[in-house]
């Protein structure tokens, strides 16, 4: 995928937001956010994977998947020698740093300046906020979990009361105290 010196990045495949009447309720509801990475979402007519350098310059069409990180833009126009907007740009910088915090990454969304990443736990990022503050708040809410749970043997750990021991199902981090949402107990 090497072309002209130009290091690949990010593959990126546009996809169109389906509106049906779960999905306007969904948009309508209070919680739609916590949704968002479940809406369906449908490949465009022409759907092609493009490659992106780290510039956000696509620079051609490719039909396999790499081990680079595939980007669902949704709701934008994707061509050849286009520049995707800053904000899909500001993704691969967000990639990047979840990479180093051993974060398996399951699916990537972009619509508007929001980012939802299929993870474990799922994770929410504001692209035009800063994403310093934001990734730097993400380490030290996974360093704090993995430290509240290792301080219990396994076997110590099924003594304790479900509230202790449960897993982070989502962290938000668009706003200035980020949100964690825990598994719910069974």
């Amino acid at each position: 995928i090497k072309l002209f010196g130009r290091e690949p990045k990010a593959l990126l495949k546009e996809k169109t937001l389906v509106v049906n009447p779960s999905t306007s309720e969904i948009m309508a509801s209070s919680s739609a956010d916590t949704k968002l990475l479940d809406l369906e979402t449908q490949e465009s007519s022409e759907s092609s994977i493009y490659v992106s350098d780290g510039f956000g310059v696509i620079y051609s069409k490719t039909e396999n998947i790499s081990d680079l990180p595939l980007i669902e833009v949704i709701n934008q126009d994707l061509e050849i020698k286009n520049t995707i907007p800053e904000l899909v740009v500001n993704t691969l910088s967000i990639l990047e740093r979840i990479k180093n915090m051993s974060v398996p990454v399951t699916s990537v969304k972009v619509l508007g300046n929001q980012l939802y990443l299929g993870s474990q736990p799922k994770l929410k990022f504001t692209l035009s906020n800063d994403l310093d503050r934001q990734t730097a708040s993400l380490q030290l809410i996974l360093q704090k979990d993995k430290m509240r749970l290792s301080l219990f043997p396994t076997e110590m750990r099924l003594t304790l009361d479900s509230k202790e021991k449960r897993e982070i199902e989502m962290i938000d981090l668009r706003f200035d105290k980020p949100v964690v949402v825990y598994i719910p107990n069974k």
